[in-house]
Parts: C-alpha cells; structure tokens; sequence
C-alpha cells in the first residue's frame, strides 16, 4: 500500500515512517514546501497522513498542505492527521484550534475511546503520549460534521473523524514508544 506522509519538519516523522513500513507500506515521505497540485496525480497515494510539527493550523505555511487536504477529500483518499494535522482537519471543517491549559511535552495520558472501528483490537481506555500546547476545542465542534472518538479523563479532545469521510484525527503519537497499542491504531487507519 502506498501511503503519502505529510512532514512539517518534525522529527517524528521518521518514526510514522518506520511503523508504516513495519506494516509492509511503501512510505513517501514529502515536506510541506514539496506539496504542489500535481503530488496526488503524480505519487496516487492510496492513504494520506498529515503529520505533526511545530505552529497552529491557521499558520500561512500551512495553506499548502489545507489545499492538498481537500485534494486528499474530494479524490475520498483515506487520511489521518497526527497532532498537528489532527488539528489542521478539525479547523478545516470549522472546529476552533485554541491553546491548552497545560502544555503536554512528553505526557503520558489515559485516553478512553467509544468504540469506534478506528480502535479495533485496542483496549477501550489505553495509555499515549502527548506533545502539544494547542488542542481542538470540544465546544466548538457541534455544528461541524466531526465526531468524537476518544477523550481524555478531563475531556480533552483525543481523536476524532468526518461522519461520512475517511478522516481521522488524533492528538497524541501513535508512533511514540509509549504510546500503548501505537502500530495496531496506523494498522485500523491502513484498513479504513
């Protein structure tokens, strides 16, 4: 499977990259910068991951990657945004980005999802880690077309998806070496 990796210069993405090849997938891995209006037709990525970095999601130099986004959507290529791009996704249907009462750098957190097929063969409440100052408001996600996946124990918004789309999102890192269960999640998101 060929999967498109969004990286906005943030040194985890090598590790997305390393669990995705461990689940046999041919990993493209381009800069923000590199992203042009051709990427899709030129690279036809079966899935997309938008990955974290540094900055808001309303950032100028992040317009690139907004527009390869509703590329991503209207071509209904499967994607999923990891910190960052889980924030890009929530703003880009209308939820509001604002910064966190605390900062998570390197936190370990509890996280208890509903469900979801996105969390198949995962255990309802699992542990993550965190790295963010921002976080997508849960108030202002009514009225837009995204759900609630899973939230911390003081709910904090830890993962969402589009009602009809295939979008997910996820605030924390799947890919960190703490994070319980991190491969089967890019695994469920790879069957999507």
């Amino acid at each position: 499977m060929k999967v498109l990796l969004i990286d906005h210069y943030d040194s985890f993405v090598d590790m997305i990259a390393d669990y995705l090849r461990q689940l046999k997938c041919q990993v493209i891995i381009l800069k923000t910068d590199e992203i042009n209006d051709q990427t899709l037709d030129i690279l036809k990525p079966e899935k997309v991951i938008i990955g974290p970095g540094p900055g808001h999601p309303s950032d100028s130099g992040l317009i690139v990657t907004k527009q390869l986004l509703r590329l991503v959507l209207m071509r209904k290529i499967p994607v999923l945004g990891i910190c960052l791009g889980h924030q890009l996704i929530a703003e880009y249907f209308g939820a509001l980005v604002v910064k966190a009462d605390f900062i998570a750098h390197g936190l370990k957190t509890k996280v208890i999802h509903n469900r979801d097929s996105f969390f198949s063969n995962i255990p309802t409440q699992f542990n993550v880690v965190r790295y963010h100052s921002l976080i997508v408001d849960k108030s202002s996600m009514s009225g837009t077309e995204l759900e609630i996946i899973a939230m911390t124990e003081s709910n904090e918004v830890m993962a969402l998806r589009h009602s009809k789309l295939s979008c997910y999102g996820v605030q924390f890192h799947p890919e960190s070496i703490l994070t319980d269960c991190g491969l089967q999640i890019l695994s469920n998101f790879l069957e999507v």
